[in-house]
């Protein structure tokens, strides 16, 4: 399923900076535009395009209906990904 969360919400940071999804360049900037500007602008309509056909894995992508064989390779992803960052944790025992 494509993924959704363009099309429900934005993200304002607070240097103004507004977003569609933390993984695209921003949409415009709050600070020099006003919503009805940057939500109908050049780079929203590109960055809604390039959002909808996004396939990452990722937990924002939870908006939209995935199918069981979706989430559990989004499981997978996230758990490889905790593998990959947790320390590897060695234990040492000692003799009295």
């Amino acid at each position: 399923m494509p993924c959704r969360i363009g099309l429900q919400e934005f993200y304002i940071r607070p240097d103004g900076e507004v977003k569609l999804c933390f993984h695209f360049p921003g949409i415009g900037d709050t600070t020099k535009q006003s919503a009805k500007e940057f939500w109908t602008g050049a780079q929203a309509k590109k960055i809604l395009k390039a959002a909808i056909g996004c396939d990452k894995l990722c937990l924002l992508t939870c908006l939209s209906q995935k199918s069981l064989l979706n989430k559990f390779n989004q499981a997978l992803t996230i758990l490889s990904r905790q593998k990959k960052t947790s320390p590897s944790a060695s234990v040492s025992v000692a003799n009295d």
